[in-house]
């Protein structure tokens, strides 16, 4: 096969491989920032704790 006929069929891989790999990198980011989410409300959440617990100590 030629190269001048084979370069369209490349690109084609080439492109759908792109947005194969950028639709991955999205899931990632979305599942990364949803651990963060969730490490963020455990976090404040025990902070809250904390702080109720301490007000209503007698000390």
């Amino acid at each position: 096969m030629p190269v001048s006929k084979s370069y369209p069929v490349i690109l084609k891989k080439l492109r759908f491989q792109l947005q194969f790999h950028h639709h991955l990198a999205s899931k990632y980011e979305q599942y990364q920032l949803h651990l963060l989410k969730n490490e963020i409300k455990k976090k404040s959440a025990i902070f809250f704790l904390k702080v109720s617990v301490h007000r209503q100590s007698p000390f």
